[in-house]
């Protein structure tokens, strides 16, 4: 039996005659040249690969910062919201009822500070209110002016704890004896 030998495809050509030596040896170069070609693309598409993968952690990582300080602004205003919620229920459970006002008036700085306010009030509310036992607190509420309630100092100091805007005036060092403006009378009238 004889021995069959496995020819390649470039032998059997070059046997036939169909191509010669020199054209043989351009085409293994340029058979070469591509393959270093390719390999050097395959090197250049790991890089890419390597930078998109890069990107994409680096944005994945951007989102996670934004969701986390979204999540941090969320719970702070909400932290604010709750406590401005808790001042609010502190003042109008606190709130002194004069029941109609009465003969005195008492003026006090409004939320703004660009304008007094005036409340009418019995005389001892006015001489709490002026030696410190009472305090004026100003809730806003968005859609209408503010509302200024008197609370005692209990609750002023707790307020004033919380949310020291909320109070308008608080006299927290209170005159003496001998101050001439604690004697309020209902007869004087200011204009």
């Amino acid at each position: 039996m004889p021995l069959e030998v496995e020819v390649s495809l470039r032998d059997a050509l070059l046997k036939s005659g169909a191509i010669d030596k020199k054209k043989l040896r351009e085409t293994e170069r340029e058979l070469k040249r591509q393959r270093k070609q390719d390999e050097g693309s395959r090197d250049k598409k790991k890089r890419l690969q390597a930078q998109e993968r890069a990107a994409r952690q680096a944005e994945s990582e951007a989102r996670q910062a934004q969701r986390l300080e979204a999540r941090k602004r969320h719970e702070s205003e909400s932290s604010k919201a709750a406590a401005a919620l808790r001042v609010r229920h502190l003042v109008k459970a606190h709130a002194i009822q004069t029941r109609g006002g009465g003969g005195t008036r008492f003026y006090f700085p409004m939320l703004d500070g660009k304008t007094i306010g005036r409340l009418r009030v019995p005389w001892t509310v006015a001489r709490g209110l002026r030696a410190g036992d009472y305090a004026v607190a100003a809730l806003t509420n968005p859609y209408s002016d503010p509302e200024y309630l008197i609370v005692d100092r209990v609750a002023a100091e707790k307020v004033h704890a919380s949310s020291a805007s909320t109070l308008v005036f608080w006299n927290q060092e209170p005159g003496s004896a001998q101050d001439p403006s604690d004697c309020f009378t209902d007869d004087l009238e200011v204009r």
